[in-house]
Formats: C-alpha cells, structure tokens, sequence
C-alpha cells in the first residue's frame, strides 16, 4: 500500500523551501517523522547572482547518526546536487534521545540562464533502516536581466 506523501513549497525572506514529510506509521512500527529541507538562495536568482542551496534534516532521536554532513558536488549541466550519509543503529537496544541534525549549505556560484534543479539526496546506508534513501528537489529559474538602452538627444530626434 502507497503511503501518502505530504509537500509543500513556501516563500520566506526571499527563500524557497519544500519539505517532505513522512508518514509516523508504516507497518504498524512507530516511525520518526522527518523533513527533508532544500532551499535556494536568492529565491529568484539572475546569471549575475551567486546561487547557494542549503540542504539537511532531523531526526527525532538518536538511533540515527550522520555519516556524511551533506557533500557538494559539482553541478552537471543543470543540476546542484548535495548528497548525505545516515545511518541506522538496527542493533541499539534503546534509541538515545538526542535528535541527530545535518545541514550543508553550498555556494555553487554564477549559474548561465536557464532552467536548473536543486537536489538533496539522502542515502541511508544500513539496509535494516526503517527509513528508506530520498530525494527531494526544487526546480528554478536563472534570469538573465533586462538589457537597458539609453537614448540620446540629437537636434529633435532620439537615437540609441
């Protein structure tokens, strides 16, 4: 049976997001919710902007370490990706109550116009993990700027 996925993408400060949450059941075993996070900085870039993604998640208790804090890797033709390492402690006997965090911003600097995708994808990497390895993305739009023209005056006609 297909669990149902909820998304939802926001605007804050000039800063897209979109979350991902999981159901808290699967199977009748109690499942920590978690949110994969991606966001982009400027919300709206141009080709004249430094283009920055900041990926992470939480879990909701410590039976679950981070591997990896979220590597940067180098853009293909459109695409930013970040890629993350968690583990699952199938093993522990209780689950700490600490909540293990990552997050990883990346500068992937000035991008050309064009469509592009932001890409977190979080490995899990122990097969017993209730959890399974996800992606979440955020399509965008490089803006190139509107050129100007100046008109100069010349007798009673404009000339560019």
């Amino acid at each position: 049976m297909a669990m149902p996925v909820a998304r939802r993408q926001l605007t804050v400060r000039g800063v897209v997001a979109l979350a991902m949450t999981l159901p808290a059941l699967v199977g009748g075993l109690a499942r920590p919710a978690r949110a994969q996070v991606i966001t982009l900085t400027p919300a709206q870039p141009s080709i004249a902007d430094s283009v920055k993604v900041t990926a992470g998640n939480s879990f909701a208790n410590g039976c679950w370490f981070i591997q990896n804090n979220g590597t940067c890797q180098t853009p293909l033709v459109d695409t930013l990706k970040v890629l993350a390492e968690v583990s699952y402690c199938s093993s522990c006997s209780f689950c700490p109550a600490n909540a293990p965090i990552y997050q990883q911003t990346c500068n992937f600097g000035l991008l050309p116009a064009g469509t592009h995708i932001a890409l977190l994808t979080e490995v899990h990497t122990n097969p017993a993990d209730p959890l399974p390895t996800k992606s979440v993305s955020i399509t965008f739009e490089v803006l190139a700027p509107t050129s100007v023209s100046y008109l100069v005056q010349v007798n009673d006609r404009f000339e560019a």
